[in-house]
């Protein structure tokens, strides 16, 4: 018999941590809609430019996830171990890692820009706009390497408030500056996708002002050593690396897969590629509470693991599981009607083409999401907070470059079939994820304590 959860406390503790995740969610996808919403009203060359500009923090953005993921598998079971001090420790060796990463993508966002863009499209008017936005948005990589991981650690210590104010007030600054810098109101140059770009440098600059506002005279919680910057314990780099390193890898191989999506639909033409990004974005929009909860579950399972109620953790692993059914037929039933009625009422700037294009999408993305909520809470929330990260990374990863690749060059390149059977084809491995998930789940294979007991 199916062991559920059914004490209020945990379902309160599941709220406070959730529905900020997914409000903050939903303010990163508010921006991402914005900017398509505003730049649409300028054609499909300047949505095709900034979604294919942004193909590089978007892998960048991967990177991060990998390293706020794996940081979170450790510093969740340290939390409910109480070992704070040894949570500054792993904060210090992400931030080592991220800050280089952060300096390594800004420099070809400046430098190689050109040959960045032309790995997506061979449109030369959309790879001058892309290259415009690279050359204003690169510097803000370094910012975003500092203030997520500090975020994630923060998350991982049940703290995230801080996380959804510093989302708001970025989200707001984003907005109103997109507004001014892309049509060029109150006396502002007209800047076109580059207005996109600069407004996000601001906000991500502001958005790296409050977290360190917040960690050097707010926060009381935790503290970060500065020292922890340039320690070395290799027991600890020992255990970070066999369970966040997989995670790393995982996030930083499927961030690239899914650009490599990008690339075979922009290579089919900015019709298909705005398609895609429309279609993302509604995706993105409708799925936050789904993802929310998958954050809520690494943090919630980690700590109850670090404190060594190993049963208590699987009766909640299961509730999740179950919940995520429940998420995900709602997310597939919001994708499917949210986006028709976006499309119907004119919301996007699209031609006939394009909205053919999306409304099949749509109804695939609307199938793929449901099968989705429950692969991404058996492979973010369960399989990561009890560190069972190596299996995670060939589940999600393997399906990806195994599956879903070689059949979208297939149908695109050697079949050349139309664009949308080409996305509808690439979305076949979220299906195949929930079944090895699943059996995986059904084994107890997920479940190890990562803490030291020394």
């Amino acid at each position: 018999m199916l062991q559920i959860v059914r004490e209020k406390s945990f379902y309160k503790s599941l709220g406070k941590i959730a529905f900020p995740l997914a409000m903050q969610n939903l303010i990163s996808v508010g921006i991402a809609m914005t900017d398509t919403v505003m730049l649409g009203r300028l054609g499909e060359t300047a949505i095709s430019a900034s979604s294919l500009a942004n193909q590089l923090f978007f892998i960048f953005t991967f990177v991060l996830f990998g390293l706020s993921g794996g940081t979170i598998v450790l510093c969740a079971q340290y939390w409910g171990k109480g070992d704070k001090y040894t949570i500054s420790k792993v904060m210090g060796i992400t931030l080592r890692i991220s800050v280089s990463a952060g300096f390594l993508f800004s420099l070809v966002g400046l430098i190689f820009s050109k040959q960045f863009m032309t790995l997506y499209t061979k449109d030369p008017d959309v790879i001058a706009a892309g290259v415009s936005y690279l050359h204003f948005v690169a510097p803000s990589y370094v910012l975003s390497s500092i203030s997520v991981i500090y975020l994630a650690v923060m998350r991982s210590m049940e703290n995230v408030k801080i996380s959804l104010c510093t989302s708001s007030v970025s989200f707001a600054f984003n907005v109103g500056l997109n507004a001014v810098l892309i049509f060029g109101l109150f006396g502002a140059p007209a800047m076109g996708v580059a207005g996109a770009a600069c407004a996000t440098l601001i906000a991500r600059i502001v958005e790296f002002t409050i977290v360190i506002i917040y960690s050097t005279f707010i926060n009381k919680r935790f503290h970060f050593y500065p020292q922890h910057l340039f320690t070395w314990d290799k027991e600890l780099f020992e255990s970070y690396l066999r369970y966040s390193g997989p995670v790393i890898l995982n996030e930083t191989l499927w961030g690239a897969g899914i650009s490599v999506q990008a690339a075979i639909l922009g290579n089919l033409g900015k019709y298909s590629s705005a398609a895609a990004n429309i279609v993302s974005v509604v995706q993105r929009l409708t799925t936050v509470l789904i993802f929310g909860a998958c954050d809520s579950a690494t943090v919630l399972l980690g700590k109850k693991i670090g404190s060594g109620d190993e049963d208590g953790a699987k009766k909640e692993a299961n509730t999740f599981v179950f919940l995520s059914g429940g998420l995900g037929i709602i997310s597939a039933a919001l994708v499917f009607f949210i986006g028709n009625a976006a499309v119907s009422a004119g919301v996007f700037e699209m031609t006939s083409l394009t909205e053919g294009y999306v409304r099949i999408m749509l109804y695939g993305a609307s199938v793929f999401v449901f099968f989705q909520s429950i692969s991404a809470m058996n492979i973010v929330g369960i399989m990561r907070s009890g560190g069972d990260t190596r299996a995670a990374m060939l589940i999600d990863v393997g399906t990806l470059w195994i599956i879903s690749l070689p059949v979208g060059l297939t149908i695109g390149y050697v079949f050349h079939l139309p664009p949308p059977v080409v996305y509808l084809c690439m979305s076949c491995d979220e299906i195949i994820k929930v079944f090895i998930c699943l059996w995986r789940f059904r084994k107890d294979k997920w479940l190890h304590n990562v803490t030291r007991t020394g």
